[in-house]
């Protein structure tokens, strides 16, 4: 179990918290058993130490390469390469803004919008979970006694919950949850199976919850359409520029430019692996490095030279994004975008909002 604990944060930061639950586990084991201090302080400095053993060399791992154990998290304590202070701040704003609010109402409403207001591809949830868990975890309190896995799985359960109702709120960080409260949902309708109208009631949300997330997943399914191109009835480059608008553009890149291009990716989804010639592109807030040219450059020649200085050739990017309603940039900053575009760009192929200048 510890091994399994520090391999899991070893995969992901949230799952940090399974070591000192598991520790809660061990002290609430040995409480019922009646264990001495001394095996209990034993047992719990194993499990420690098996799961820091297991998971630390990702840690460390993250330490040479960017200064930072936790990266990007943590930076005003242990900074970080390619992170600053404003990008910091920036991201535990985003962070605040996923979910459907933060007041003590949003707390409260949490189960109800997470299981049937969630979206995906939103800042609402990120994901669609349903109703499931929502109407059948509320027949636990009409059970009089609670086997102990029950109450383990349940206290896990809503730890986890906790934690990440204070963090990011999406969905696909509760999805360690989801096999448990599995579980703890048959076991639900194992209890009340002799109570032959509660049960049928128990089947019947389950049976509607099924079909709930089952529409959504071929929904889902039916958008991408990914049989063709598995079988060999769509190419792959027809599958992606299909599926991903960005594609052709990389396409033309890879294709068109020289191989000694380097190109400067804005809003361009970070698809890096698409592209074949040398690239850049900020990895979270996809203006900042522009946005932080703009801020420190008064005029579009010196927007240019810090742009050549860095080896750049080509800007490829988004213009809705970069220019339109969500723009981070001000108006000065946009201003100063357009002057140095107007005088240092040459447009060399343009498809919908995506634009690709050479930097001349």
């Amino acid at each position: 179990m510890s091994l399994f604990s520090g391999s899991a944060a070893a995969c992901k930061y949230t799952a940090l918290l399974a070591t000192p639950l598991g520790c809660l586990g061990i002290l609430y084991l040995a409480n019922r058993n009646g264990n001495s201090a001394q095996e209990t302080l034993r047992r719990l400095a194993l499990y420690v130490a098996a799961a820091f053993i297991a998971g630390s060399p990702f840690y460390l791992k993250n330490w040479i390469v960017t200064g930072n154990p936790f990266y990007p998290f943590f930076y005003g304590i242990f900074g970080g390469r390619g992170w600053d202070g404003d990008q910091a701040r920036l991201y535990d704003l985003f962070i605040q803004n996923l979910g459907m609010g933060r007041s003590l109402l949003d707390y409260l409403l949490l189960p109800w919008n997470l299981s049937l207001r969630a979206k995906m591809d939103s800042i609402e949830f990120d994901g669609i979970l349903g109703p499931i868990f929502l109407l059948t975890l509320p027949f636990l309190a009409a059970l009089r006694r609670w086997e102990t896995p029950l109450r383990m799985i349940l206290a896990y359960a809503l730890l986890t919950f906790f934690f990440w109702a204070s963090s990011a709120q999406q969905i696909r960080y509760l999805i360690p949850l989801f096999p448990l409260l599995a579980l703890v949902t048959g076991a639900i309708l194992t209890r009340y199976r002799i109570r032959n109208k509660i049960f049928g009631l128990l089947l019947c949300i389950v049976a509607g919850s099924l079909a709930f997330n089952g529409y959504h997943i071929a929904r889902g399914f039916i958008k991408i359409d990914p049989l063709r191109v598995a079988v060999g009835l769509e190419s792959r480059d027809h599958f992606l520029s299909r599926t991903l608008p960005p594609y052709t553009m990389y396409r033309f890149v890879n294709r068109a430019l020289p191989p000694d291009a380097r190109i400067f990716l804005i809003y361009m989804k970070n698809y890096t692996f698409l592209c074949n010639r040398d690239c850049y592109a900020d990895a979270m807030f996809e203006a900042h490095t522009l946005q932080k040219i703009l801020r420190e450059e008064a005029s579009p020649d010196r927007v240019r030279n810090r742009l050549k200085t860095a080896g750049f050739t080509h800007l490829l990017y988004d213009e809705f994004y970069l220019l339109g309603e969500p723009s981070p940039l001000s108006a000065e900053e946009k201003q100063l975008f357009l002057a140095f575009q107007n005088s240092y760009m040459r447009n060399v192929r343009q498809q919908g909002f995506y634009r690709l200048y050479r930097l001349i």
